[in-house]
């Protein structure tokens, strides 16, 4: 497709957090511009946006709006519809999709509009035969469905018969965490203080009950050898099952809660090992982030994760505690395997350059298709 002009693309999310979507927008803004893309990022939601501060240092216009769950949310989008004439507009909040993509279709001129699917979703029969439904709306209005990996696509195929236009797969700031070093690491390992005979265990991420963080905390009592986690994200979305796992951390294993760490590469490369152990997943972008880095992985054996299988440098186990202790007893460190493939592999895999390029393609296709619309 030819081009005269950059092509204008909304982005809305819900509260700007440093989450998936987010963290790979601020890590994209070069290859945006390079491809020929102008991006502007809509949050819709009430509270706090802690990351639109990130995002407007990386490059991006930023808009606040009232939640999309509102009418004055849904009217204040239409009229930045209005103002801005976007040639695509890219939803990433699952909430109210189909409410939005009506109100997009009915603005004029009309947008391409984009749906991600960033997420496993489990709903019950009730709520899943809704999803079902609108899913028809969206299909109805053109909406093109894109996945963010294939174990995503084939889920949302089987279980809510949506119509996918595309598989994208995520992407990390590969330039960054390619080139922290093991130096890098030992600085940062030397600044926690761990006791030098200890296991270090990062678990990277906000607290949510899927997240299944008190599974590794439950596997610690069988080991003798000590084991620190460091645990890096906020805490506010623990349930009682994983407040509970905190108070039961004991001599000799340490848990280290330091929320959120702005040096993720650093802390990556001073610990031995990433924890995983999600009940699923969309798609776990702290596992790109080790793999680039060079740290081993160890993960659930749970729907969105079995792509790991294609690194040697990780290993999915079932979620049993007592299957995660053993794995913990002979779990591979910096140094114990050769790295150097995998770390390679994963920098061209996740490189924000080649998400930008996949989703270019997408967006031409969904332009493509809009002007086929009545």
């Amino acid at each position: 497709m030819t081009r005269t002009s950059p092509i204008r693309v909304i982005h809305t999310l819900g509260n700007l957090r440093p989450s998936g979507a987010e963290r790979m927008l601020a890590c994209s803004r070069a290859e945006w511009t390079r491809v020929g893309i102008e991006p502007f990022v809509v949050g819709m939601a009430d509270g706090d946006h802690p990351y639109a501060a990130v995002l407007r240092a990386a490059g991006y216009q930023v808009r606040l709006l009232p939640s999309n769950r509102s009418v004055r949310g849904l009217l204040a989008l239409r009229r930045l519809l209005r103002e801005l004439r976007p040639a695509v507009l890219h939803l990433h909040e699952e909430q109210m999709f189909h409410y939005v993509s009506a109100l997009a279709g009915s603005v004029r001129p009309r947008p391409a509009i984009v749906r991600s699917i960033h997420a496993m979703f489990e709903y019950p029969p009730d709520l899943a035969r809704r999803r079902r439904r609108r899913n028809r709306i969206a299909d109805v209005l053109g909406v093109a469905a894109v996945l963010c990996s294939f174990e995503v696509a084939a889920h949302e195929r089987r279980r809510y018969g949506t119509s996918i236009t595309a598989t994208v797969e995520n992407w990390v700031d590969a330039a960054t965490m390619g080139a922290v070093s093991e130096v890098d690491g030992r600085a940062m390992r030397a600044s926690l203080a761990v006791p030098a005979d200890a296991l270090v265990v990062a678990l990277l991420g906000n607290c949510a009950p899927g997240k299944g963080h008190d599974l590794l905390l439950d596997a610690l009592p069988p080991l003798r050898r000590p084991v620190v986690v460091l645990h890096a994200g906020h805490e506010s979305g623990a349930d009682s099952a994983e407040r509970d796992a905190w108070a039961r951390v004991s001599a000799p294993h340490q848990l280290r809660r330091l929320g959120p760490v702005a040096q993720v590469a650093q802390l990556l490369a001073s610990v031995d090992l990433v924890a995983i152990p999600s009940v699923r997943e969309g798609f776990a972008l702290v596992a790109a982030e080790a793999l680039c880095v060079g740290t081993p992985v160890m993960a659930s054996l749970s729907a969105g994760l079995y792509w790991l299988s294609d690194f040697a440098t990780a290993q999915l186990v079932p979620r049993d505690p007592r299957l995660w202790a053993e794995a913990l007893t002979r779990a591979p460190t910096h140094g114990c395997l050769d790295q150097v493939a995998d770390r390679e592999r994963a920098m061209r895999r996740f490189s924000p350059r080649r998400g930008v390029e996949d989703w270019l393609a997408v967006y031409d296709r969904a332009l493509g298709a809009r002007e086929r619309l009545p």
